[in-house]
């Protein structure tokens, strides 16, 4: 990104004399794109971390003979690029009805998306940590440390977009003039950013509860439930606040946060309601069919000599990392938990719900 950030810098500024077209930054991008997958790969494969995963890179053929495994990529491939799809389409309909409103609501929908994509970014490396951890212990047949780690997960995410949106606020007046120096952009960006210091709040749970939902190996509940919220709520809200109502960017921005909102509560009606002895037993099944299949195309390679000093440190790390999970669900741990819990539920839950935890 930042590589890319500069050579198109360069392009656009470092030849005063000719004009830079949008090709030519196209073209720029793919390059420097090739050449950090170049870069990445070879790194990984000289400090050796590659070295693990070569046999079952380039030593099988799983295309055709362990179809088991095909079978497994493909239900969870399909639903993603459909949902990656989806969500792109929707952005792209909210465009065009930002067009409907005048060129310059266009202008600055374009960069409410690039403020937007900022706070995405934030908290998406700790979405997707929080999705490999629990998917490493769903693999391991631990299910109430997966449990403990996805709300783990949700409660930093949570953590980190309260922090992100409070700062957002104190700097309402600052940001627009970051990105554009036309004062009529200006105004329209101060009039949503109240919408979209609250939607980084309601998207983040969102997409931190999807995360956790795809770790369970269900992307395709996931995915149905985000694109049946944006296309049935956010879609049709953002038409009718639009046309209907006359409402200017606003009522388009208050669309998606509406959505986003469903979403979340959708998503966390999934993960909370999950049964994770259940798809830990689920994921064991097929790990195990797959595994099966693909005994006989393994190819190993040679090994150094020092493989089972390898495993028996794994395995040290390992029997380590449970005991200090371990004394969070010991006894003595109860109490805290259970007060963290009536807190959770203090916070989350409409009022007439917590009085009713708080009563029992």
């Amino acid at each position: 990104g930042v590589v890319n950030v500069i050579v198109t810098c360069c392009m656009i500024f470092g030849r005063p004399n000719k004009n830079t077209t949008l090709f030519e930054v196209g073209v720029a991008y793919v390059i420097t794109s090739a050449l950090f997958v170049g870069f990445t790969y070879g790194y990984a494969d000289y400090k050796g971390w590659i070295k693990p995963f070569k046999s079952g890179l380039f030593g099988t053929n799983a295309l055709f003979k362990n179809r088991e495994a095909l079978k497994q990529v493909l239900k969870q491939g399909v639903p993603l690029g459909l949902g990656s799809l989806l969500s792109n389409a929707e952005w792209t309909v909210l465009t065009f009805f930002a067009s409907a409103l005048g060129p310059a609501e266009v202008a600055a929908w374009a960069i409410l998306g690039s403020i937007w994509d900022i706070f995405y970014k934030v908290t998406t490396g700790i979405s997707d940590a929080g999705e490999m951890r629990v998917a490493h212990y769903f693999g391991r047949d631990e299910p109430e440390l997966a449990r403990l780690a996805g709300y783990k997960a949700l409660l930093l995410s949570m953590s980190v977009a309260s922090l992100v949106s409070i700062l957002f606020f104190f700097l309402q007046n600052s940001i627009p003039k970051w990105f554009t120096v036309d004062e009529t952009l200006q105004g329209m960006l101060r009039e949503v950013v109240p919408y979209v210091g609250v939607g980084n709040l309601t998207m983040q749970f969102g997409m931190t509860s999807w995360s956790l939902i795809g770790a369970q190996g269900k992307y395709k509940v996931a995915t149905w439930i985000s694109a049946i919220c944006d296309w049935g709520i956010s879609v049709p809200l953002a038409a009718f606040f639009c046309f209907g109502m006359g409402y200017d960017l606003q009522g388009l921005t208050a669309a998606v946060v509406i959505g986003y909102v469903v979403t979340g509560a959708a998503l966390s009606y999934v993960l909370l309601g999950t049964n994770w002895d259940k798809v830990t037993e689920k994921i064991r099944d097929t790990n195990a069919a797959t595994t099966n299949d693909d005994n006989d195309d393994v190819v190993l390679t040679g090994g150094d000599g020092n493989e089972e000093a390898k495993a028996a440190a794994a395995l040290k790390d390992d029997k380590a990392e449970n005991a200090t999970y371990a004394a969070l669900c010991g006894r003595r741990s109860e109490a805290a938990r259970a007060v963290a819990t009536g807190n959770v539920r203090l916070v989350t839950l409409p009022a007439w719900v917590s009085a009713g935890f708080l009563l029992q």
